[in-house]
């Protein structure tokens, strides 16, 4: 039984605090467990507490549930914090992808990498570092978990400026793992290293025996329709390794006449680079009245039992908490050293070993000289975004959007960075003047 208290941050979103929820009471060493679940929505909060106290009541758990939109009540004597959260997500997404196109930039998806991902970044440091300076006051020694995109970034905001001990986590590469198993038809394992959204498998392995595996990728590859990620394959085919997660998020990172060749621009039909803004605003609606409907018992949350989420939080927590060895694969966390010819400047995304009641990061040694020049790029950005969101400091914010691959411009990104600025201002009290 683990005798610990886990506080879910954001935990009113129907994707992250269902799926979270689910996690926990379909895993039995959580009996008896502490949960706090806080989202300045005070209404969210209660209808996912409601949830979590029928999946317990089915789960036969003894959870000790509370909810708060109360951050600091929420995190008191907290051994684990898990946050994902977001402020009007697709409303200010929109803007992130609408006003650099206004000036000319195409960028795929905006929301990671590009002029969008930077004032994404920027708009969730504040509240990210509100968070670190509550737990450095009410629980010093806890974990923090970060799910919060742009994952690198904001990771990278709360382990350098926030004083607290945090990884971040995406399930990008173990999403594309099942994929590969399902095209191989066999278990596999893989070795990646490089960056959220971003790494570079280098050994893909069969499980359990260890044997290379890319050799029959490459073969299954040459089956596939040519539609089928045809950047991660034209990727593959130039570099040698073949990259995480899929074309979208790749791309956010890769020059735009790169991305071109693999999927031509079509805006008027294709929402490959544009975000379907209006069907996820659709999306969103249904999935809150879904979550009421499990509130409510109209929907039994017998189904929330019966599949996990596929994130990494709580089966991580459960392996710390028992002191069982576990390998994860892939962590974010600061580099030091751990991808042996990237900058120290940003988080990289890594295998990662639970022991001994801590998580530790394994070293990745070099990535080959191509693949780490666009890695470094990248991290060099994170370390100016990250300057700029804590800072308040325009020069840095601007200067990281002049070298993002779809702008390259220096006075394009004092455009765009003023188009921005003005935009989300209400969100962005380090740009202050009074800052």
């Amino acid at each position: 039984m683990i005798d610990a208290k886990v506080v879910l941050i954001g935990a009113g979103s129907a994707s992250f605090g269902l799926g979270t929820l689910s996690d926990i009471f379909r895993d039995s060493r959580f009996a008896g467990s502490r949960l706090s679940l806080c989202d300045k929505d005070a209404k969210a909060a209660k209808t996912m507490a409601t949830i979590a106290r029928k999946m317990d009541g089915r789960a036969g758990l003894g959870v000790k549930i509370s909810h708060t939109a109360d951050q600091r009540e929420a995190l008191r004597d907290a051994d684990y914090v898990i946050v994902s959260i977001e402020v009007e997500r697709y409303k200010r997404w929109r803007m992130d992808w609408e006003i650099p196109f206004r000036h000319g930039v195409r960028q795929v998806l905006g929301e990671n990498g590009g002029p969008g991902g930077t004032f994404h970044a920027m708009r969730n440091i504040p509240p990210i570092l509100s968070i670190c300076a509550d737990m450095r006051d009410l629980c010093p020694g806890a974990l923090a978990i970060n799910f919060t995109n742009p994952v690198s970034k904001v990771t990278l905001a709360a382990s350098r400026h926030g004083g607290v001990r945090v990884i971040g986590l995406c399930h990008g590469l173990g999403g594309l793992l099942r994929t590969m198993q399902g095209m191989v038809q066999a278990e596999l394992w893989a070795v990646a290293g490089g960056l959220n959204h971003f790494t570079w498998i280098s050994r893909l392995l069969f499980s359990p025996s260890g044997g290379d595996a890319y050799p029959a990728l490459r073969s299954k590859l040459t089956e596939l329709d040519a539609s089928v990620q045809p950047l991660s394959r034209e990727m593959f085919r130039v570099f040698g390794l073949y990259p995480s997660c899929d074309d979208s998020h790749i791309a956010e990172y890769l020059p735009t006449s790169w991305v071109e060749k693999s999927h031509p621009w079509e805006l008027e039909r294709d929402s490959f680079w544009r975000p379907n803004f209006e069907a996820r605003d659709q999306n969103k609606g249904a999935d809150a009245q879904r979550t009421l409907e499990f509130a409510s018992g109209r929907k039994s949350v017998d189904v929330l039992l019966q599949g996990g989420s596929g994130e990494r939080a709580i089966p991580i927590i459960a392996a710390i908490e028992e002191g069982i060895s576990q390998k994860e694969l892939a962590v974010n966390f600061p580099n030091q050293g751990f991808v042996s010819n990237l900058p120290s400047a940003g988080v990289v995304e890594i295998p990662a070993m639970v022991r001994g009641g801590q998580i530790r990061p394994r070293r990745f040694g070099p990535l080959p000289a191509a693949i780490a020049c666009l890695c470094a790029r990248e991290t060099y950005i994170q370390d100016l975004v990250v300057e700029a969101g804590v800072k308040g400091d325009e020069e840095r914010a601007i200067q990281a959007i002049a070298i993002e691959p779809s702008v390259g411009n220096y006075d394009l990104a004092e455009d765009i960075f003023a188009g921005m600025l003005a935009a989300h201002r209400d969100l962005l009290p380090q740009f202050s003047p009074n800052a």
